[in-house]
C-alpha cells in the first residue's frame, strides 16, 4: 500500500494552520544544553509564551535501523507501508506528540530533535511519509549554527567514543584527529555515523557546512527556515534562542538557568596508544586483557609512574596548510549562513581569534603513538608488565566435585 501525496494548502490554509517548530541540530551546537533548558522551562513556555515543548527526549529515527532496531525512516531500503509504520515504535510515538498537539488548544509547538535529519534517509518515500505527518501545521525548521572549524573537533570527539567499540583492537575504528580529519576529506571514513554518512560529500571534505547541508535537503519540501546563531548573545545560546529565534519573549527575560552543560570531551589518547602497541605486536595476552582495560591501565601508568608522568605526549597536528585551509573554508560558510553577523565585530574577528585560540589549545592535534613507543618506558609497560599482568589473571576453571549423599 503506497503512501499517498500531500496537496498543498493554499494561503488562507495556511493561515488557519498551527504553528510547530522543529529544531533539528546539528548535534554537537549546544544540543544537551538547550534541551536541559527546555526542560526547566517548558512550563512557563506554554504558560506565558503559549509554545508547547512536545515530544521530549523522543527520537522518531534510528539510523539505518542500527543495532536491529526497524526505522521506517532511517533505513533507505525500506518502503514502509502504513501497516509497516504502526509497527514502528518510535515513529508511532513521534506521531502521538503530533496528535495531542493538534487536539489540544495551543497554537504553537516546539519539537527538538539533533539527529533527525542527518538520521533521515531522505527518500522520496521517506518525504512523503513525513510530509504527511506535518500537513496539517505551518512548518517552521530551526538549525543552530556553530563556526565549523569549532564543530569538526567536537563531532570527532562524539563519534569516536573507545566505549563505543567495546574490545575491538582494530586500530582504524579509533583514529586520532588528524587521521580522521584526513579520511573524511577523502571520504573515506567507514564509521557508521561519518560527516559523509550524515551530511554527504561536501561536508565530508569541508566545503559545506552541516546545516547548508540540511537545508538543502529539506528547502524542496520546507522553505521557512530560521538560523539559530549560538555565538549571539555573547555565546549565550540559550538566551538567543529564546530571544531571537522562537519569540519567546516572557521566557526570554525569565528563563530557569540549567545546571546542565555541555558534555565533557574524553581523552582518547591511552585507547589509541593501546591501539597502537597492539598493531606494533607489544602486547601478547590481548585474549586475556580487555583493550578498555589496557586503555585505563596505561592512563594509570602515566600519572603514578615517576618516570613518565611529568611527561606529555607528542603529538602530530594538522599541517599549517590544512589548518589555513580550514579556516578559510570556516569563514566563508559563516559568510554564506549569517552575512550580517560575518560583517560585524563579533563576526569575522571574532572567527579569526578564537581559531588561534584552538590552534594554541592543539584541537586539530593528536598523540603521535610512533614517537611514545619509541619510548623505554612505554614500550616495557605495554611488552613487560601488561603482560605480567595477564600472566597473574589467568585461573585454572576446576569444576566443583560434586558430592554424593549418603543413603539414609
Amino acid at each position: 500500500m503506497s503512501i499517498p501525496d500531500v496537496v498543498t494548502a493554499g494561503e488562507d490554509e495556511m493561515m488557519k494552520k498551527k504553528q510547530i517548530f522543529l529544531h533539528l541540530g546539528v548535534q554537537k551546537s549546544g544540543t544537551t544544553t538547550l534541551r536541559s533548558s527546555l526542560d526547566k522551562n517548558r512550563g512557563q513556555l506554554r504558560q506565558f509564551d503559549g509554545i508547547d515543548y512536545i515530544c521530549a527526549h523522543k527520537f522518531p529515527i534510528k539510523i539505518d535501523g542500527l543495532d536491529g532496531e526497524r526505522s521506517c525512516l532511517g533505513n533507505p531500503m525500506l518502503q514502509c507501508s502504513p501497516d509497516d509504520l504502526r509497527k514502528d515504535e518510535r515513529f508511532m510515538q513521534f506521531r502521538s506528540c503530533l496528535m495531542n498537539y493538534r487536539n489540544s488548544t495551543s497554537t504553537k509547538a516546539l519539537f527538538h530533535n539533533e539527529v533527525f535529519i542527518s538520521n533521515f534517509s531522505a527518500t522520496k518515500h521517506s518525504w512523503q511519509i513525513l510530509r504527511n505527518e506535518l500537513q496539517d501545521f505551518d512548518v517552521s525548521i530551526i538549525l543552530t549554527y556553530r563556526r565549523y572549524f569549532e564543530w569538526l573537533p567536537s563531532y570527532y570527539a562524539q563519534v569516536h567514543n573507545p566505549r563505543a567499540i567495546g574490545n575491538d583492537w582494530d586500530k582504524s575504528k579509533l583514529p586520532t584527529f588528524p587521521e580522521w580529519f584526513q579520511l573524511s576529506a577523502d571520504c573515506t571514513d567507514q564509521n557508521a555515523f561519518s560527516i559523509q554518512r550524515r551530511w554527504g560529500d561536501e561536508t565530508s571534505r569541508s566545503e559545506m557546512h552541516p546545516i547548508e547541508s540540511e537545508i538543502s535537503r529539506m528547502k524542496l519540501h520546507y522553505q521557512n527556515t530560521r538560523i539559530h546563531n549560538m555565538h549571539a548573545f555573547s555565546g549565550d545560546l540559550v538566551s538567543s534562542f529564546y530571544c531571537n529565534t522562537i519569540d519567546a519573549d516572557y521566557t526570554c527575560e525569565h528563563q530557569v538557568k540549567s545546571n546542565e552543560h555541555a558534555n565533557p570531551m574524553r581523552n582518547k589518547d591511552y585507547h589509541i596508544l593501546a591501539l597502537a602497541a597492539y598493531e606494533k605486536g607489544l602486547i601478547k595476552n590481548s585474549d586475556r586483557l580487555k583493550r578498555s582495560e589496557v586503555g585505563k591501565l596505561a592512563e594509570k601508568f602515566h600519572r603514578t609512574s615517576a618516570k613518565v608522568r611529568d611527561s606529555k605526549f607528542p603529538t602530530i597536528c594538522l599541517s599549517p596548510q590544512q589548518q589555513e585551509e580550514l579556516l578559510n573554508r570556516s569563514l566563508e560558510m559563516e559568510k554564506r549562513l549569517l552575512p550580517e553577523w560575518f560583517a560585524s565585530p563579533d563576526g569575522e574577528a571574532a572567527h579569526r581569534s578564537k581559531f588561534s585560540q584552538y590552534i594554541e589549545q592543539g584541537k586539530f592535534c593528536g598523540i603521535d603513538t610512533a614517537r611514545v613507543l619509541e619510548e623505554e618506558e612505554w614500550i616495557n609497560f605495554f611488552a613487560k608488565t601488561l603482560n605480567l599482568m595477564a600472566k597473574k589473571k589467568v585461573r585454572v576453571n576446576v569444576p566443583k566435585r560434586v558430592r554424593k549423599k549418603k543413603p539414609h
